[in-house]
């Protein structure tokens, strides 16, 4: 297993792998799915991959796209976050060119934050539209992580950890412990799709690893217990 630690286009970003720190809790996703531009009446939320893929590239967005959303719950997580890191592993063996990613967060209360993965559709995400490129609608996001390519995109069971200032600064400004991040293809190569495990999968569940100040990990008394983790429901 090849793990990756995609590289922030923005000078803010902060990345590395935090499996194994100290004190980091580790969240599962309580909800996941995608939205596919091409089956706009389906839901997909019980399938054991997130899929995104970006027809139109820099053009106009086509029958292909798909968008990844991953729903965490946040009500026991650690106060004042120095590093988090979202962490997914592909579920693909072949067929995908190099990409490049955004995670995108919906902001704090406002539409889809806490979608329902078993209706959520193409046509009822309030963010999904087909006058944008890779059919999403970017205006009333925030963008937290922008990878470089990976020449090595989608080979199975390679790890992708996105990591950013931007993304602890999100999770620490938090006020209803919902976080919910959208995986998009910046980079689209002709609907050529990824997968990921989602959290229906039997392993390689996607991970939200935050990493608390010193002063906060004593608080909860995680002092020497290594990782905390919060088991998807």
């Amino acid at each position: 297993m090849r793990s990756i630690q995609l590289k922030a286009i923005t000078a803010a970003a902060a990345l590395g792998c935090v499996a194994g720190v100290s004190g980091a809790a580790v969240f599962y996703p309580v909800a996941d799915t995608y939205v596919h531009q091409g089956e706009p009446t389906n839901n997909f939320g019980s399938a054991t991959s997130v899929v995104v893929a970006n027809d139109g590239g820099n053009a106009q967005s086509k029958s292909k796209d798909r968008i990844g959303l991953f729903r965490f719950d946040l009500t026991d997580a650690p106060a004042n976050v120095t590093s988090a890191t979202l962490k997914l592993t592909a579920n693909a063996s072949t067929g995908n060119d190099n990409h490049g990613y955004e995670i995108w967060a919906i902001p704090d209360g406002e539409a889809d934050e806490a979608f329902d993965e078993s209706t959520l559709t193409f046509n009822n995400f309030t963010y999904a539209s087909t006058a944008h490129d890779g059919s999403l609608d970017l205006s009333q996001l925030t963008l937290l992580v922008s990878s470089t390519r990976d020449d090595d995109d989608g080979a199975q069971d390679e790890v992708y950890q996105f990591s950013s200032q931007a993304l602890v600064d999100f999770i620490n400004a938090d006020t209803n412990k919902i976080i919910t991040l959208i995986v998009f293809q910046w980079d689209g190569q002709n609907g050529n799709a990824s997968s990921f495990f989602s959290r229906e999968a039997a392993s390689n569940q996607p991970e939200l690893i935050l990493v608390p100040e010193p002063a906060s990990i004593a608080l909860l008394g995680l002092g020497g217990l290594g990782l905390l983790r919060r088991r998807r429901g």
